[in-house]
This record gives C-alpha cells, sequence and structure tokens, in this order.
C-alpha cells in the first residue's frame, strides 16, 4: 500500500506544484494588467494590445513544432542539430517581421507610438530562442521543479518591475520592459539548469522528419492564434483603440484565470499523452479523467468570474471600466467550452493526427473570420458573441474525433464527466445566490462574501455530495501521471528521476 500512496503523494505534490507557480504567476499578470488598466488610460491600453499581436505570435509559433517535437520524440539525438537550426530560423524570422511591421507603421499618420512599441518588442523572440529549447529538454528531463521555479522567479522579477515603473509613470513602456526580464529571466535559469545549446546542423532527411511533423502543428498554433486575435485585429481596424482597450481588458482577465487551469493541463496532458505515446498506449481513454478533472474547475472558477464580473470590475479598475463587463461574461463562457480542446488537441497531437488539428484550425478560423467581422459592428460585445460559434465548432469535431480515435463509448465517457458539471453549476449557483442576497452591501464586500458562498459550495459538491468521484478522478489522474516504468530519456541514456513529471511551455 505504500507504493500507490507514495505515488499518488508525489503526483499531487508535482500538480500542486504545478498549480501554484501557474496560480501565481497568472495572478501578477493579471494584477500588472489591472493595475495598467488604473495608470493608463483605456486607449493607451489599447494601443499596447495591438503593438504585442504580433510578439504574442511569434511565441504561440515557437512553442509549438519543434518544441513538442522534443517532447514526443523517443531518441532525438541524432536530430538535434537539424532542430535547432529549424527553431533558430523561426526565431530569426519574428525578430525580422516584428521590425519590418513597426518600421511600416511608422509610416501612418498619428500611429508613431505604436511603432515604437511594436519595433521595441523585436528582441524578445532571439531570448525566447534559448529559452523555448532549454525548456523543451529540461521538461523533457523531467526538471519540473526547476523548471516552476524558473518560472516563478522570471514572472515576479518581471512582475516588480512593471510594477515599479507603473508607478513611477514610466507609463506603456513599463509592460514591454516587464516583459523583457521575465524572458530574459527564464531564458538564463535554464540554460544554466541545461549548460549547452547544440551546433547548429543540418540533415536533409531529419529536416523533413521534423518539418512533417511540425508543420500541422505551426499550422495549428498560427490559426489559434488568429481565432483569438482576429477580434482584437478587426476592432482596431474597423472602430478605434478604445474599443479596443475594452474588449482586449475584458477578454484578458478572463483568460487570465483560464490560464491557471489551461497552462498547468496543457503540462500535465502532453506529459501524459508523450508518455503513453512512447508506450504504445494512446487508445486508452485517459483523456476523459483529464477533462472531467480540469471542466470542474474551469467551469466552477470562470462562471463564479461571469456572475461576479460587474462588482469585480468596479472594485479593481472602476466604474469608467464596466462596458467590458459583457466581454468578460461572454468570453468566460468561451473559454469553458474551448477547455475540451486542451486536451484534445494534446492528444491528438501525441498520435500524430497533426494534419486533422490543422483542418480544424481552418474552419475555425473561416468561422469566426465571418462571426466576428458581422458582429464587429455592434462593438467589443458583438465581437465577443462572434467568438461562441467557433469555439462549439472546435468542441464537437474534437469530441467527434477523439471518442474515434480511442474507442471510447460516449455513454460511458458521459457516466465519467457528467458529475463535473453538478459541481461547476453548484458553485455559481452558489456565488450568484449570495450576490443577489447580499445586494446591499459594497461591491468589494458583496464581491468578497459571494465568492467565499461560491467556494462553500464547490467543497461540499465536490468533497460531500460527490466525495467517491471526486477521490476517483485524484487516483486516475494520479496513476495516468506515474509512469509504469522509469522512462529512458534516450538523450541523456539514463532513467529518468523517480516521481518527477514532463511538462509543458508557458513563458
Amino acid at each position: 500500500m505504500k507504493e500507490p500512496k507514495s505515488a499518488v503523494r508525489r503526483a499531487g505534490s508535482m500538480v500542486g506544484l504545478g498549480m501554484v507557480a501557474r496560480i501565481a504567476s497568472q495572478v501578477m499578470t493579471l494584477v500588472l494588467l489591472l493595475l495598467a488598466g488604473r495608470f493608463l488610460t483605456i486607449e493607451l491600453f489599447g494601443i499596447f494590445a495591438l503593438a504585442v499581436i504580433l510578439l504574442n505570435f511569434s511565441q504561440t509559433i515557437m512553442f509549438s513544432g519543434v518544441y513538442a517535437y522534443l517532447l514526443k520524440e523517443p531518441d532525438i539525438r541524432p536530430t538535434l542539430p537539424t532542430a535547432f537550426t529549424l527553431h533558430c530560423a523561426v526565431a530569426v524570422f519574428f525578430f525580422l517581421a516584428i521590425l519590418l511591421v513597426g518600421f511600416g507603421i511608422s509610416f501612418i499618420p498619428g500611429q508613431m507610438l505604436l511603432a515604437k512599441l511594436v519595433a521595441a518588442t523585436c528582441g524578445i523572440p532571439l531570448i525566447s530562442l534559448i529559452g523555448c529549447w532549454q525548456e523543451a529538454l529540461a521538461l523533457r528531463r523531467h526538471k519540473v521543479r526547476y523548471y516552476y521555479l524558473s518560472l516563478l522567479t522570471s514572472e515576479v522579477l518581471g512582475f516588480a518591475l512593471g510594477v515599479w515603473m507603473l508607478v513611477n509613470d514610466y507609463g506603456v513602456w513599463s509592460l514591454v520592459a516587464s516583459r523583457y526580464v521575465a524572458f530574459a529571466v527564464i531564458a538564463t535559469m535554464l540554460f544554466v539548469a541545461e549548460r549547452s545549446l547544440p551546433r547548429p546542423g543540418w540533415n536533409r532527411e531529419h529536416a523533413k522528419r521534423i518539418t512533417d511533423y511540425g508543420a500541422g502543428l505551426y499550422g495549428s498554433a498560427a490559426l489559434t492564434f488568429l481565432t483569438l486575435y482576429w477580434s482584437d485585429i478587426a476592432i482596431g481596424a474597423l472602430l478605434n483603440a478604445r474599443a479596443v482597450g475594452l474588449f482586449r481588458m475584458g477578454a484578458r482577465t478572463a483568460t487570465a484565470a483560464f490560464d491557471i487551469f489551461a497552462q498547468t493541463t496543457r503540462v500535465l496532458a502532453w506529459q501524459v499523452t508523450g508518455r503513453y505515446s512512447r508506450e504504445g498506449r494512446l487508445r486508452e481513454p485517459v483523456w476523459v479523467t483529464m477533462y472531467a478533472s480540469l471542466i470542474t474547475l474551469v467551469a466552477a472558477g470562470l462562471g463564479s468570474m461571469a456572475v461576479l464580473g460587474e462588482d469585480l470590475t468596479l472594485v479593481i479598475l472602476g466604474e469608467e471600466w464596466l462596458p467590458m463587463v459583457p466581454v468578460l461574461q461572454l468570453i468566460c463562457l468561451v473559454r469553458i467550452i474551448a477547455t475540451f480542446d486542451l486536451v484534445a488537441a494534446a492528444q491528438l497531437a501525441a498520435a500524430g493526427d497533426t494534419k486533422y488539428l490543422f483542418r480544424v484550425r481552418v474552419g475555425e478560423a473561416i468561422i469566426l473570420f465571418i462571426t466576428v467581422f458581422a458582429g464587429v459592428a455592434f462593438g467589443p460585445v458583438g465581437v465577443a458573441v462572434g467568438m461562441l460559434p467557433p469555439a462549439i465548432y472546435v468542441a464537437v469535431r474534437n469530441m467527434r474525433r477523439i471518442l474515434h480515435s480511442t474507442d471510447t463509448d460516449i455513454r460511458a465517457a458521459f457516466s465519467t464527466i457528467w458529475p463535473a458539471f453538478v459541481i461547476a453549476l453548484t458553485t455559481v449557483g452558489a456565488a450568484a445566490i449570495g450576490r443577489e442576497v447580499l445586494s446591499g452591501l459594497s461591491p468589494l464586500m458583496r464581491l468578497g462574501a459571494a465568492s467565499l458562498i461560491g467556494i462553500l459550495g464547490f467543497c461540499i459538491a465536490a468533497f460531500i455530495v460527490f466525495r467517491h468521484w471526486t477521490m476517483g478522478q485524484v487516483r486516475a489522474l494520479s496513476d495516468a501521471l506515474m509512469p509504469a516504468r522509469d522512462p529512458v530519456d534516450h538523450e541523456a541514456g539514463s532513467p529518468a528521476p523517480p516521481g518527477e513529471t514532463q511538462a509543458g511551455a508557458g513563458a
């Protein structure tokens, strides 16, 4: 009995460590974001949101393709020089692209600040080149604790600098400097852990194998990014910077809360599916356990944020930001629907089904282009409504695909998942009732009390009414996280340390 309990504790501690690091990271991101809302005008915040679109795109691309190949491939040593060359090419491409876009914007009358902000971010892809590569290798070698320490350290230092600069009236440049520090610190710490970079090289056969695997992931990542930022682009092009600021603040607030769960889930999902792929066990329906565990937390957390959105906005940002509340509520719903994609994408990518993922992203992008373009005339809220149909489309397509690829009976999956929705609905309902009953209190008191009531509802539902189900999910997830045998890192040529697990990206 000692060994299973020990495995559960090790897996639980790893999940807990990841959650703590991600919660701290996202809380700091959210606080810095909200401070920016206090110190910057809505228009200036909107300009910054437009300025970092290409930078964010570069990070989305760099943490796919070669990065995923390094995590998945059983023996990467022969292909490292070629993989590193391809990875460098992507980073240099984005360095030049950001510079050129900034230079081009400078010729648009009245957009010099936007041009300077865009160009100022050009160095980050070069820093991320090292951080992304070393992160994949460190996580492949199961240095999860050090990875989370590096992540947390980088976020704390970036956050501290950003807050100091905002308070001392450096304005929007505070946010740019904060990003540079965060990326530089995690890249440095991960480089210290690995202490080497491969020499660039080229092998046509290796390049073909890497690009055959990575092309679908690059395309899927690009289209995923487009679906996330097409809304900002459409609003910026057809409306104004104020509308961009309102939409981005509402969407980013919901996304910051979602990322607390999403980033940790991506870590765990790639860990589990990568190992299952190497062991030839991908047809096992482990995705059901991962999704049931995830949707319980995401639906409860984001649902509660949606019903308490007005109080949250009044307390933290002030009355001038209230028009963003409907955007926040709608994006919370979009993220709840999109939760399934986190698990499905990892499962299907590990199975090599990357071309399918790309086709789904194409369909999603087409639907999004139509619905957002139709909704932009109604302002930020219309754009947020337009994000619902593509999210539903992706969830339905991926559900059908994953059921077929794992030979999972839909009734069996539903019998495992339905308690998760009941627990989440209980949480959201308790928070909503609490807010209504306490309507006479100040927004701060109402927000705090309703949140506590929601948490109490969650605890009662999860640990009393559905205690057997909850503990069963914990045990099943622990079994999935812990290897049946010590995996061998073919590059290092030695067994991975017991109790350590592989994780995924997210700087």
